[in-house]
C-alpha cells in the first residue's frame, strides 16, 4: 500500500504475494521478491505494472536457504545474499591494490 499525501489516500500499489520491497534507482520502481512466482519483479509505482527481472526457481540457493535477500546494486545488477545461520561461515580477506 502507499499513501498519497496530497490525496490523503491509501492505494493498492500491486496484487501479490511479495517481500524484500526495496527502492531502485530514481524511486519510480519498487524491487520485490515475488513468493508465488520465486522470481524478482519491479513494480513501477506510478500505476503498479510489474516487469520481471530475475527468476529463482531454479536457483538452488534460492530454494534451500532458511532465510534469503534479494536486491539490486546501483547498476541494475542483481545482488543475492543468503542465510543458512552458522553452516557455512566463510572469512574473506581483501587487499587493496
Amino acid at each position: 500500500m502507499l499513501y498519497d499525501f496530497q490525496s490523503r489516500n491509501w492505494r493498492q500499489l500491486a496484487q501479490g504475494s511479495f517481500g524484500n520491497p526495496e527502492w531502485v534507482g530514481d524511486d519510480t520502481f519498487l524491487s520485490v521478491v515475488d513468493v508465488q512466482s520465486m522470481s524478482i519483479v519491479r513494480i513501477r509505482v506510478s500505476n503498479g505494472a510489474t516487469e520481471p527481472l530475475a527468476n529463482l526457481q531454479n536457483e538452488r540457493a534460492a530454494l534451500t536457504a532458511v532465510g534469503i535477500w534479494t536486491g539490486l546494486a546501483p547498476d541494475g545488477s542483481l545482488l543475492t545474499l543468503r542465510d543458512l545461520s552458522t553452516q557455512e561461515l566463510y572469512s574473506v580477506e581483501l587487499s587493496p591494490h
